[in-house]
């Protein structure tokens, strides 16, 4: 029913990833830091929301002139 309303909360998110890899996640990126064999990645939420997304992959960073 369109009257359901999800459970919001707020989130302390951490994923330590491989070196090579990237992380992303909604939210604010507090830190990425080294880690033993990779990069520790902390989120925190910003507005509490009714899910949480996180990705983690080789990532290609590409930048738009003028950024």
């Amino acid at each position: 029913p369109s009257d359901v309303q999800e459970p919001l909360f707020d989130y302390d998110l951490r994923v330590v990833v491989p070196e090579g890899l990237g992380a992303v996640s909604a939210g604010e990126l507090a830190s990425a830091t080294p880690a033993e064999g990779g990069t520790e990645y902390h989120w925190f939420s910003v507005d509490p929301t009714g899910e949480i997304a996180l990705v983690a992959a080789a990532f290609e960073r590409s930048e738009r002139p003028g950024t």
